[in-house]
């Protein structure tokens, strides 16, 4: 428990809560040290830096020295957690990029760069537990609780393991999301460009090479940026020059779909009917009367991929 006559050089306090009928009191606070938190049952709802974070069972968490956190409510809903808080090499009262850990643990320079890197430029701070992070856990309090010849040692090693593990799964977790960050960068620009391409041969095959994807992620991150399947937003483009072309020009309905990208007159005149419940030839003849402004609009499209 937290008032455990077990000290610990390099660690400020550690403990455990265990589930309670009555609700435990987490006041809003700061550290002078690196906190990690292990939620194994139950849930809670702190604020860090005045952001409510959702912490669910089987979930590790870490505050940095400078975040003010604690619960939404004061009084915590009976939980299980274990938590522990890291001594720094000095205080660090406002945010940092960089941080140093008590000597005793022994990190070298270029990997405290390596892991304050991981845990300051990290956006989420709450990270689904791994089965080794709730041993790492398990074993340090296995050592406090049955104390034995070198078992200081035995407990910082096992931080040290702890550490290194957390700044490698958000390391993990950030080089995840960048490349989904990446990804998505690049399908927003492939459907600016689109527009003026949509007469080119697409297919969903060509058009994922171009954004460097599998077909599957850019289909789905597509439908995400525009609500569209890949062919439904190809054909809603396409279909759009159609109708400046149908009440613009005298060029032949044929000519325009073979124009504007579609492969068969029969195919323009299916998708032409499913997007504006009309035909070309009838759209054509209400846009020579009212214009193209009072043309039917395109319906959301149901095409598959």
């Amino acid at each position: 428990m937290a008032g455990d006559p077990f000290s610990i050089k390099g660690v400020e306090f550690y403990g455990e809560w265990k589930a309670a009928k009555k609700p435990h009191r987490l006041p809003r606070h700061k550290n002078t040290g690196l906190e990690i938190v292990l939620v194994s049952k139950g849930e809670l709802r702190w604020e860090v830096e005045n952001k409510e974070v959702e912490l669910r069972a089987d979930t590790l968490f870490y505050t940095l020295p400078w975040q003010e956190h604690g619960g939404v409510e004061e009084m915590q809903p009976s939980c299980e957690i274990s938590y522990l808080c890291l001594t720094l090499a000095k205080r660090y009262a406002k945010p940092q990029c960089r941080f140093q850990f008590h000597r005793i643990f022994g990190f070298t320079p270029a990997e405290e760069r390596v892991i304050s890197s991981a845990l300051t430029g990290c956006r989420v701070q709450a990270i689904p537990a791994s089965s080794e992070a709730a041993w790492l856990f398990t074993h340090f309090f296995k050592i406090i609780r049955e104390p034995v010849p070198l078992w200081q040692s035995r407990a910082r090693d096992t931080i040290k393991l702890m550490i290194a593990h957390l700044a490698g799964v958000v390391t993990t977790r950030r080089n995840s999301e960048s490349r989904i960050v990446e990804a998505e960068r690049r399908v927003r620009v492939f459907a600016k460009i689109l527009p003026a391409r949509h007469a080119e041969p697409w297919t969903l095959q060509s058009m994922s090479e171009a954004c460097r994807l599998g077909r599957t992620q850019f289909a789905l991150l597509l439908k995400k940026h525009t609500g569209d399947t890949p062919v439904t937003y190809l054909n809603r483009i396409r279909l759009r020059e159609a109708q400046r072309l149908l009440h613009q020009s005298t060029r032949s309905i044929t000519e325009i779909a073979l124009a504007v990208g579609f492969n068969s007159s029969q195919y323009f005149a299916t998708v032409f009917k499913e997007f504006t419940d009309m035909d070309a030839r009838s759209f054509r003849a209400q846009a020579a009367v009212y214009g193209l402004k009072g043309s039917i609009p395109l319906k959301v499209g149901h095409h598959g991929l």
